[in-house]
């Protein structure tokens, strides 16, 4: 469970001026561990914002599973399936705010082969019965650092990084021997 709260200065486009507002989203999330290859999983989500102009609100629920058909070590082929509904409560001050999709399904698949991985996520609204987001990704396991290119559609966004993963590091740290010269 994850619960985050903010006081923000903030603004939907350059030209605007910002607005002071308070946020508080909060994350609940858990998961079964795999049994043949399956897992489901639980998650909602809760946001509220408030300012001086408007009050709102959403809470989101998904469950859902996922099965691992090939998996061994860190190589493997996974795909996930979800249902998500939320409502929503007062008038959002900001289009980004608001709920995208009321009801959907989601869609996922990885592929990690080696260092390499390939995933993609879809979500589908079940009420417009059209995708209204999608996202790819591939990354290279290198030691303790991830480098990855990823494209989402919903936001519209590119992102090109690093992911530092703690285990890498810790592997390279404690495998260093220790020598003095005399």
């Amino acid at each position: 469970w994850k619960v985050t709260s903010r006081l923000q200065l903030i603004r939907p486009d350059r030209s605007s001026d910002f607005v002071p507002r308070g946020v508080v989203q909060s994350t609940w999330a858990t998961a079964s561990e795999p049994g043949h290859g399956v897992s489901l999983h639980l998650r909602s989500d809760a946001f509220a914002a408030a300012s001086a102009d408007s009050t709102f609100g959403f809470l989101r629920g998904l469950a859902g599973a996922s099965w691992s058909p090939w998996t061994e070590g860190r190589d493997g082929l996974r795909f996930g399936v979800g249902l998500s509904g939320g409502v929503t409560g007062g008038r959002p001050q900001f289009g980004f705010d608001d709920l995208i999709s009321r009801s959907g399904l989601h869609f996922r698949s990885d592929l990690n082969v080696g260092p390499y991985s390939l995933s993609w996520l879809g979500k589908y609204d079940l009420n417009r019965r059209a995708f209204f987001d999608r996202e790819y990704e591939i990354a290279l396991l290198a030691d303790g650092f991830e480098p990855f290119l990823q494209y989402r559609q919903n936001p519209r966004s590119y992102q090109l990084g690093i992911r530092f993963r703690l285990d890498g590091v810790l592997d390279r740290i404690q495998s260093r021997e220790i020598r003095r010269d005399r």
